[in-house]
């Protein structure tokens, strides 16, 4: 088993359900992303003009991510939209 694949087993073992673990996928999706490019969470929060408080709570997978809002991070990314959703 890959890592990626260890660390979605682990998230949705954590979660208490197919939402929250939903989210916590897609938050790390993002997480991943922003980190290939380099960028802190500041960085990618000031681009998508949102504050960073809220940039972590999508990252945490406490706050569902829209999609408009996917779709403006794998833009600023350069990562395909369909590589961040589980």
């Amino acid at each position: 088993m890959g890592i990626y694949a260890q660390r979605a087993a682990r998230l949705l073992n954590a979660a208490k359900s197919e939402e929250e673990a939903f989210n916590r996928l897609v938050g790390q999706a993002i997480i991943d992303a922003r980190c290939a490019k380099c960028w802190k969470q500041s960085v990618l929060a000031r681009r998508l003009g949102i504050s960073q408080s809220s940039l972590t709570r999508i990252e945490r997978g406490q706050t569902c991510c829209t999609l408009w809002r996917l779709v403006q991070i794998a833009k600023l990314t350069g990562r395909p939209v369909q590589r961040m959703i589980p």
